[in-house]
């Protein structure tokens, strides 16, 4: 039962700030644990943070890194509105200078199925 509670109480933290704990330091580690560890269903706020703010996190270089695990952890389903809201932007994220080029990669790769 401690094991729930703790985890409730890492969800709930995570969960009022994940788009900044995304582009922290260290903070966007603990972001992709919780991608690791929690299931696709507990994880959903991630998911739904990467939707709302794929621009905002894809070029900035901690949350780049967040944006891949997340595609690499994403159920079928949320791998195809997450790649799906990349493209949507993929002429603006491909003109910005700080965009890494592996989300690009990594995103075309998803898309192929290789």
């Amino acid at each position: 039962m401690d094991l729930l509670v703790n985890l409730s109480a890492v969800c709930v933290c995570v969960f009022t700030g994940v788009v900044s704990l995304i582009k922290d330091l260290n903070g966007n580690h603990v972001v992709q644990r919780c991608l690791q560890r929690l299931g696709s269903e507990d994880a959903q706020f991630i998911y739904d943070a990467a939707c709302e703010n794929t621009v905002s996190i894809a070029t900035h270089r901690h949350g780049c890194c967040v944006l891949q695990r997340c595609i690499d952890f994403a159920t079928p389903a949320q791998k195809e509105v997450l790649v799906q809201r990349i493209a949507e932007n993929g002429l603006m994220l491909s003109q910005v200078r700080n965009t890494h080029a592996r989300t690009h990669t990594h995103t075309h790769i998803s898309n192929t199925g290789r």
